[in-house]
C-alpha cells in the first residue's frame, strides 16, 4: 500500500484538483495534505462535523472546511454503497470564486478533493469515489 502522502500527489498529478488531503475515520484527524492547500488547515472541529452522523446541525448551521464557509450540495457520506459528499465553496468577494469540494470514504480513511476552477463537481465525485475503491479494495 502506498503511504497517504503518495495519495495526495495521485489526486493531484491529472491537474483537475488545486488541493487534495487524507484523513483517519476513526480517530478524525489528517494523515497527508497539499502543503499549504486549505485542508491542511481543517480544525478537529471540521473534520468531526464531517463524520458526524448529525447531518442537520451542518445543513442548518452550515458547514467550514479551513475556516472557509462552504455549502452542501449533496450529502451521501453515510450512504451504503455511496459514502460521497459535493460541496461547494462561497465566494467571499470578487476576486475569489467558488469551487467544488468532492469527499468520499472507505472503511478507515477519507479523501478530500477540491477543483481546480471551472472543474465540475460530478467529476470530482467520480474521481473521489474511484480513489476511494481502490483504496477500500486494498483493506483500508
Amino acid at each position: 500500500m502506498l503511504g497517504w502522502e503518495e495519495y495526495v500527489r495521485s489526486l493531484l498529478a491529472d491537474g483537475l484538483c488545486q488541493d487534495a488531503a487524507v484523513f483517519a475515520c476513526s480517530c478524525p484527524r489528517l494523515l497527508a495534505a497539499k502543503r499549504e492547500g486549505l485542508f491542511e488547515r481543517m480544525s478537529p472541529r471540521e473534520i468531526k462535523t464531517i463524520m458526524s452522523g448529525d447531518r442537520k446541525t451542518f445543513f442548518v448551521k452550515g458547514l467550514t472546511i479551513g475556516g472557509l464557509k462552504c455549502f452542501v450540495i449533496r450529502d451521501n457520506f453515510h450512504l451504503d454503497g455511496d459514502h460521497t459528499m459535493d460541496i461547494r465553496t462561497k465566494r467571499w468577494d470578487g476576486t475569489h470564486p467558488c469551487h467544488s469540494i468532492a469527499i468520499a470514504k472507505s472503511n478507515k480513511v477519507f479523501i478530500m478533493i477540491m477543483g481546480k476552477r471551472g472543474v465540475h463537481g460530478g467529476t470530482l465525485n467520480k474521481k473521489a469515489f474511484q480513489m476511494v475503491n481502490y483504496i477500500r479494495k486494498s483493506g483500508c
